[in-house]
């Protein structure tokens, strides 16, 4: 149930930053010269989504959530995602796709996991 709303709660905060953040662009035909704020807005999340994972692994107790590294997974790829449709193809919103994509396949992984062998 934590993990559902963990996931839950990403994709809702994905989305609420990517309608703030996105309202200007909607008009734009040619893609951006620079960055956007959400293409860095994705990389935020997306770099700290996958250092919240190696966190996990590593056994840390310091921001290392299981609940906490699902929700940033799920709003990277959200902000990611958005972002690249909004025409931001530059190396911010890579960065963003490619590091929270990491998280996101574990996490998927792990309850595939659980579903084909559960304890």
């Amino acid at each position: 149930m934590v993990f559902s709303m963990s996931l839950v709660t990403g994709l809702v905060v994905g989305a609420v930053v990517f309608f703030v953040l996105g309202r200007g662009m909607a008009a734009m035909t040619a893609p951006p010269a620079k960055p956007t704020t959400l293409g860095w807005a994705a990389y935020v999340t997306g770099v700290l989504a996958f250092a919240s994972g190696l966190l996990i692994m590593f056994g840390s107790r310091v921001f290392s959530s299981a609940p906490v590294s699902i929700a940033l997974a799920a709003a990277a790829m959200v902000l990611g995602i958005g972002a690249f449709a909004k025409r931001d193809r530059h190396w911010p919103t890579w960065v963003a796709l490619g590091a929270g994509l990491v998280p996101a396949l574990f996490w998927i992984w792990f309850v595939a996991g659980e579903f084909v062998s559960p304890h």
